[in-house]
């Protein structure tokens, strides 16, 4: 038996296929064509009779909302401690103070001055150095011979005691401490007995120190007194301030604080303080350049006072300066007003004066003449003028400046860096001390 492969049995099956059936004519032969081509036009028929797919377009793809980036936040700005509050130990303390009142006389009774007086707060820690300086002490008393020292108490860093030295031993006179928050002094028996001696002490400061912290603290306040009224018809005017327990002259100094109705031009020495014994002048007048009236003020002191006397003086255009005499400046005035007609007369005359005419070498030395006469009797007659105006400004200041030309003082005594303050007559304080 023939074995039939796949491939023969395929053929046969194609044969069988094509052949025309028995009655038919027979079919006209067509060639063969490669399966690929009828594939494609198959393909092609079909794709003609059915409609094309209806396209739709491709949506485009939606833009995403862009992500919004989470904001950077920001770091916690950090907080800055703010500095420490500086230590206050001496807040509250005034810069001056009073002492407790001493017998004006050795044997007095001493009624109150041995109580402890708290001078202000003093908040120091316990542990904290504290510093105490006295300052003054050598120029405090009016003995050059004595002087007061502040001398720290051994084994008590809170003690202090005030030592009168330069006599035949020292004797502590008061004592010093902190207590309680307190800067507190006392009087001793000892310094009850040369009173007089030991009050000179309010002519010192003291200087407290605690780290940065530093106040000074006089030992007295300033006594407000009245200010020089300026009258310079009254002979002998001035004022007087009481005071007490002054140092020596030579350890004060006065200046010129504030002026009432006066225009000070110029002043000798120039602005600024003289020892009391020295003097000083004022020069006033209507304008800068008529300035004819010098109010000069002389200084001086005692144990107890300060005084000031006005010596008013006058220097007219022309003239030496001299002492101011109401009656002398009156009778000036008056020749002067009889003077500037006259003068004008003489001036006039100048003017109309001619040089000769007959001769040309006499002409040129009358020319010069009349020349230098008018230039001297115009210099005459503007000093005649000024001086004029210099005497009805002196005449008439009674009138003018009646109790209301006033001059304001200061008076105070160095002790160390610091100023103590004595006298004013402002109501304010020109300098606090330091």
């Amino acid at each position: 038996m023939a074995v039939v492969s796949p491939a023969s049995d395929a053929a046969l099956k194609a044969a069988e296929s094509s052949a025309p059936a028995a009655g038919s004519s027979p079919a006209k032969e067509t060639p063969a064509e490669p399966k690929s081509s009828v594939a494609t036009v198959s393909a092609s028929a079909d794709a003609k009779n059915e409609l094309p797919p209806e396209t739709k377009p491709e949506p485009k793809p939606t833009a995403k909302p862009e992500e919004s980036k989470p904001v950077a936040k920001s770091a916690p700005a950090k907080t800055v401690p703010k500095p420490e509050a500086k230590p206050e130990p001496f807040k509250g303390l005034a810069s001056a103070v009073t002492l407790p009142d001493l017998p004006e006389k050795e044997g007095q009774p001493a009624t109150d001055a041995l109580s402890p007086l708290v001078l202000g707060p003093c908040n120091v820690d316990e542990k904290a150095p504290l510093v105490i300086t006295l300052l003054g002490g050598e120029t405090a008393s009016r003995s050059t011979r004595q002087k007061f020292e502040l001398q720290p108490r051994a084994g008590s860093p809170r003690d202090w005691d005030f030592v009168q030295a330069g006599g035949q031993a020292p004797v502590t006179i008061a004592n010093l401490s902190v207590k309680d928050g307190n800067l507190i002094f006392q009087w001793t028996e000892e310094g009850v007995k040369p009173a007089l001696a030991a009050k000179q002490l309010c002519n010192c400061a003291l200087k407290l120190e605690a780290g940065s912290a530093r106040q000074t603290v006089a030992l007295r306040t300033a006594v407000q007194g009245p200010p020089l009224i300026v009258e310079i018809d009254k002979p002998g005017g001035g004022v007087k301030w009481n005071i007490g327990d002054l140092p020596l002259a030579k350890q004060l100094s006065i200046e010129i604080t504030r002026l009432e109705e006066i225009k000070a031009h110029k002043q000798e020495p120039p602005k600024g303080p003289v020892t009391v014994g020295e003097s000083m002048t004022v020069w006033t007048g209507p304008t800068e350049k008529i300035a004819p009236l010098g109010l000069k003020l002389a200084t001086s002191a005692t144990a107890r006072a300060i005084e000031v006397k006005l010596v008013p003086q006058v220097k007219l255009e022309g003239q030496e300066t001299s002492t101011y005499r109401k009656k002398e400046m009156q009778s000036l005035k008056t020749q002067v007003d009889t003077e500037l007609p006259f003068l004008e007369q003489q001036i006039e005359q100048a003017k109309r004066a001619q040089p000769s005419r007959s001769n040309p070498v006499k002409a040129a030395l009358d020319k010069k003449q009349i020349d230098d006469r008018k230039a001297t009797l115009a210099v005459q007659r503007t000093q005649k003028l000024t001086v004029q105006e210099q005497l009805s400004y002196l005449v008439g200041w009674a009138e003018t400046f009646r109790n209301t030309a006033k001059i304001h003082f200061r008076v105070y005594t160095q002790a160390g860096d610091a100023k103590i303050e004595l006298l004013r007559t402002d109501e304010q304080p020109v300098e606090k001390s330091k």
